[in-house]
């Protein structure tokens, strides 16, 4: 029979956003079902039952969670919501760091035409090409953004200079799309950066949060089903940890093996087959 988790392992369990959500509802609720648990997590009740499946047994194997008619946290498991609790609260150098702390007078705008010439030296200065093709980039970088109807981008401002980019788009997955209605998705490799002056970890981290907050509320205002971001792989440059990181902490959940990350802001719509959301950007 196997013994509570040692460090490591609690460590592991811990490392996961949807195993950190299940402690923290059971912490808080005492019991739940198995759709309530689905539910307050934000799956999809239709397509990611194994997903939530594989995590539950990871915290009945480790003795975390036990299983009645209800989940429900053991003594071991409420040490460890305990000890979750602490560490998400925690205070950094005594005291918990505020926005003007990072970077004050940040703004996040939509990307407009006038910020193609700034953003593209930034991008080709970022990754190193060589500056006698900008205008070759701009025009490529104004069909990228601009020749595409769907394209949802946003930049981040700080001292009327451009601190940081997210390129996006709107996206309509054929039967999905008459099912749920439009989902957002998010681009990364080298489609989604940081300006150098912003180097270091934290602040990275900051602007993309940002970002991301303002992409995320853009497609709640048009009632989308979600976002996902299928490309956001940690090997394929400095940028997509970092930001692989924020999409993690601001609710998003690694749907498959081949990185796919996903966040739903509700569950399946019910409206009519055939009818297709009309709202658009």
């Amino acid at each position: 029979m196997k013994t509570e988790a040692g460090l490591d392992e609690i460590l592991t369990i811990l490392s996961n956003p949807i195993r950190r959500q299940v402690i923290g509802f059971l912490s808080e609720k005492g019991s739940l079902t198995f759709t309530e648990l689905m539910e307050s997590c934000g799956l999809d009740i239709f397509n990611q039952c194994g997903l939530m499946d594989y995590h539950l047994k990871v915290l009945l194997e480790s003795k975390v969670l036990k299983k009645g008619e209800t989940y429900e946290l053991t003594e071991f498991g409420k040490r460890i919501a305990e000890f979750l609790d602490t560490v998400q609260n925690m205070k950094v150098g005594e005291k918990r760091m505020t926005e003007t702390e990072y970077i004050p007078n940040i703004r996040i705008e939509r990307f407009q035409k006038e910020h193609v010439e700034a953003a593209v030296s930034m991008w080709m200065r970022i990754f190193g090409l060589d500056s006698k093709y900008i205008k070759k980039g701009i025009e490529h970088f104004q069909h990228l953004v601009f020749g595409v109807g769907s394209s949802v981008c946003f930049v981040a401002i700080v001292e009327d200079k451009i601190a940081g980019f997210l390129e996006g788009e709107q996206v309509k997955l054929g039967s999905f799309c008459e099912t749920y209605g439009v989902l957002g998705y998010v681009h990364g490799r080298d489609r989604s950066w940081i300006a150098p002056e912003f180097g270091k970890l934290e602040l990275q981290k900051y602007i993309f949060a940002k970002l991301v907050e303002v992409f995320s509320d853009c497609f709640k205002s048009l009632d989308a089903y979600g976002l996902f971001s299928p490309d956001i792989a940690p090997e394929m440059n400095k940028f997509d940890p970092v930001l692989r990181k924020v999409l993690e902490e601001q609710g998003f959940h690694v749907q498959n093996i081949t990185y796919e990350m996903r966040k739903d802001f509700k569950l399946p719509c019910t409206h009519e087959p055939g009818k297709v959301l009309k709202k658009k950007l």
